[in-house]
């Protein structure tokens, strides 16, 4: 689990889903995560769909997404 994890951004999937985009620490180095957030009535919580990518790639990934 990230420490000190900050929401950068949330976009809505649906009406119980949305991708939430986190920064944080996990074993001494910061990350990016990018995760789904699922709010049922059994559930509430992160799934285990997304990606966590070591922050220091994360200019890099953004280059990448604004060539599309």
């Amino acid at each position: 689990m990230m420490e000190n994890a900050q929401e950068i951004g949330r976009i809505k999937k649906d009406d119980q889903t949305d991708v939430i985009v986190r920064r944080g620490d996990f074993k001494g180095r910061s990350y990016v995560d990018i995760r789904e957030y699922l709010k049922t009535e059994s559930y509430q919580g992160f799934t285990k769909r997304g990606v966590m990518l070591p922050a220091d790639i994360y200019p890099d990934l953004v280059q990448q997404l604004n060539k599309g």
